[in-house]
C-alpha cells in the first residue's frame, strides 16, 4: 500500500465528509490478517436524524477498484452503516471484513450484492448473517457521489440480513427482497432481529 497515495485521499474525504457531518468523529484503524493492506472506521454519534450512530470506512477508495477482471481506475466505493450505540464495535469490524473482501479478494460490491457469512464470521450466534449492499437511504444526500481529484466515489449501505432472506432472493431477485424489507419496515440496526421469510 502506498501510504502518501492512501493518506492524500483520505485526507480529501475527512474534508469533504467534515463539511456535511458536524460532528467530530472516532476513527479506528483495521489491518487485514496478512497486515498489508488497512483502512480506516469512523463513527459519528447520534447524528442522523433518527438518532443512530453512523459508522463508515475511509479508505476502500485509495485502493483498486475492480468488477471482474477489470481495474475501474477513475471509481471507488466506500461504505457505511447506521447502528445503534450498544452494537457500535461489531459494525465497525463487519465494515471492516466488507472493505478486506474489496481489498484484499478483489471482489465487487454494487447495490443488489450479497457479502456471504461476513457477519457469521464476526459473530456466528445473530440471527443475521450475510450483508446486502444497498444505496444510501438514512444519510445526507451529499454522501451518494463524493468527487475526490483521482475518482468519483460512491457510498454503499450495509444491510444485514439473514439466511433465509437470502435464498428468497436467489429465487425471487434482490429486487423483491428489498421490497419486502421495506413493506415490513424491518430495522436494519437490528443484528438479531427476526427474519421476515
Amino acid at each position: 500500500m502506498d501510504q502518501k497515495h492512501y493518506e492524500k485521499i483520505t485526507d480529501q474525504m475527512a474534508f469533504y465528509l467534515s463539511q456535511i457531518l458536524p460532528k467530530r468523529p472516532n476513527f479506528k484503524r483495521y489491518y487485514d490478517p496478512q497486515e498489508q493492506n488497512y483502512i480506516d472506521t469512523l463513527t459519528w454519534e447520534n447524528c442522523l436524524e433518527l438518532r443512530v450512530d453512523a459508522v463508515i470506512t475511509l479508505g476502500i477508495s485509495a485502493y483498486p477498484f475492480y468488477r471482474g477482471e477489470s481495474c475501474m481506475i477513475d471509481r471507488g466505493i466506500e461504505m457505511l452503516a447506521v447502528c445503534r450505540s450498544e452494537d457500535r464495535e461489531m459494525f465497525h469490524t463487519i465494515l471492516a471484513v466488507c472493505a478486506f473482501e474489496v481489498i484484499d479478494q478483489k471482489r465487487f460490491a454494487a447495490a443488489g450484492i450479497i457479502f456471504r457469512d461476513v457477519i457469521s464470521i464476526c459473530n456466528p450466534t445473530l440471527e443475521m448473517k450475510h450483508i446486502l449492499f444497498d444505496l444510501p437511504s438514512l444519510v445526507p444526500g451529499e454522501l451518494v457521489n463524493i468527487p475526490i481529484e483521482e475518482k468519483n466515489i460512491s457510498w454503499l449501505q450495509i444491510i444485514p440480513v439473514s439466511e433465509t432472506e437470502v435464498l428468497y432472493a436467489e429465487e425471487n431477485g434482490v429486487k423483491s427482497l428489498f421490497e419486502l424489507l421495506e413493506t415490513k419496515n424491518v430495522d436494519i440496526t437490528d443484528l438479531n432481529r427476526k427474519s421476515v421469510i
